[in-house]
Parts: C-alpha cells; sequence; structure tokens
C-alpha cells in the first residue's frame, strides 16, 4: 500500500549558488511553487524529505507553509517528511 495517495507529488529543489543562500528566496520559492501544485485539481498534497539533521531547509520548508508529518528511514538516510495540505483558503 503506498504511504501517500495518488493526488500527492513531492517536491525537491536546491539552491547552489553561495551567495543566494540564507536570504528567504527557498522558502518564498516554496510557498508559491506548492500553492501553484494545490491549485490544480488533481493535486491535494504536496510532500519534501529533506534529510533530518538539514535544519535550516526544515525551517525553510515550515516557513513556507509545510508542516512535519513523520520521519522515515530510508536507503538514502533519514528523512523528515514536511507535506502542505490543499486548503483554498489559504492559496
Amino acid at each position: 500500500k503506498p504511504l501517500y495517495p495518488a493526488s500527492t507529488v513531492g517536491t525537491d529543489q536546491f539552491i547552489g549558488v553561495p551567495e543566494l543562500i540564507g536570504k528567504g528566496l527557498g522558502s518564498e520559492f516554496v510557498r508559491l511553487f506548492t500553492a501553484q501544485l494545490l491549485n490544480r485539481p488533481d493535486i491535494k498534497l504536496v510532500i519534501t524529505d529533506p534529510d533530518e539533521n538539514n535544519l535550516p531547509a526544515i525551517r525553510s520548508y515550515e516557513k513556507a507553509g509545510l508542516r512535519k508529518s513523520q520521519r522515515l528511514v530510508t536507503s538514502e538516510g533519514d528523512v523528515q517528511l514536511l507535506e502542505k495540505k490543499l486548503n483554498r483558503n489559504t492559496i
């Protein structure tokens, strides 16, 4: 059984230019991108899974409106799942 329904999409992003890190750009991008995704009728949930020790990324996702759900052990290490659900009042 899948962990999430088919109406779920996962995202992954990377800011590779060191001068752009810590300026709020990632949070703003994720906030806008997830709002755009959740505006689609076939998407009801957006998830992402940073390493559980990547606290700056987790804070950035939370700033963008995602909420911690659960921790998972994966083949790539332990991750913190975060999710943003469809809420027409906040889009």
